[in-house]
């Protein structure tokens, strides 16, 4: 019948979803470890296709303020650089990441 109208409305529900992607730091490292970089190399490929320059992240409270702010800066570099463009990156509270993880969402 109006297949067509159904779809319509649902396509826009599908595509706001937010993609989300852990990244894992060793230690006391501020770069991703190489052996945990897939979640990384995804966000800068699904970020590149989208053109996305807003991104929300969340970090575990009880990481050391000044690290953790720093791996912040470190991946709004890099997503800048990948996609050529200035980032925004707005923190959202989350009790439920782990520590030594910044989890990052797409719009």
């Amino acid at each position: 019948m109006h297949y067509w109208l159904l779809a319509l409305l649902l396509l826009p529900s599908v595509a706001l979803g937010a993609e989300s992607y852990t990244l894992t730091y060793r230690g006391e490292n501020e770069w991703v470890a190489q052996q945990d970089a897939k979640p990384l190399r995804q966000l800068l490929k699904a970020a590149k296709a989208g053109k996305v320059t807003q991104f929300t992240f969340a970090r575990a409270a009880g990481d050391d303020e000044v690290r953790s702010t720093n791996r912040v800066l470190i991946l709004r570099d890099i997503l800048s650089k990948n996609i050529k463009a200035p980032i925004t990156l707005t923190e959202v509270h989350d009790d439920t990441v782990v520590a030594g993880t910044v989890v990052v969402k797409l719009p």
